[in-house]
């Protein structure tokens, strides 16, 4: 499994490998099944989340992008939200919503973002009036496509063995694969 670290997982996907446009990079936590965007800003090279804000306190987490060093406002309460929260990070196009979203983030003791690994990429992809929606699923080693002909409005589902998005240097060669996998199933 390819391991990225923050700034090569900011670039992985931008821009955007569908369509080209940039892409929005943020941190995310589950909250009942869903992931729900934390409020943050990113600045030249540092990524600066507030986790939590209570009458008495704000717990703020500073992620440097360039060395994947973070700190943050208070070590023990961040110790204990991360005991509720799982963190992730989820690159999103807002033109095609193609969507990358890593497996939870992993703070050590050093103050070090461990390497980030993708648990999931869905994307969608157009060409010659068929539209791709392909759906890896990394913890399941699958990949899951569905194709649909636009001009017969017919439907094909395929599900692959795990087709990795860097594998492939671009849209078109994707595009080959999975036509070659749509010839012979």
């Amino acid at each position: 499994m390819k391991r990225f670290t923050v700034k090569d997982f900011i670039l992985y996907n931008g821009p955007c490998f569908s369509c080209g446009n940039k892409v929005n990079v943020n941190l995310v936590y589950i909250n009942i099944n869903q992931f729900t965007k934390l409020p943050q800003s990113i600045k030249k090279s540092i990524i600066d989340v507030t986790l939590k804000i209570k009458y008495s306190f704000s717990l703020d987490l500073q992620i440097s992008i360039s060395d994947n060093k973070y700190k943050v406002s208070d070590i023990e309460k961040f110790i204990t939200y991360l005991g509720i929260h799982e963190l992730h990070l989820v690159s999103r196009c807002s033109h095609c919503q193609n969507l990358i979203y890593s497996n939870t983030l992993q703070f050590d003791s050093k103050g070090f973002i461990r390497p980030i690994t993708i648990l999931r990429e869905v994307l969608s992809i157009e060409s010659d009036n068929v539209f791709y929606s392909v759906m890896s699923e990394y913890a399941e080693n699958m990949t899951y496509i569905n194709v649909l002909n636009q001009d017969t409005n017919k439907m094909m589902k395929l599900d692959i063995p795990l087709v990795p998005l860097y594998k492939f240097k671009t849209k078109e060669k994707l595009l080959k694969k999975l036509k070659t996998y749509i010839l012979f199933s």
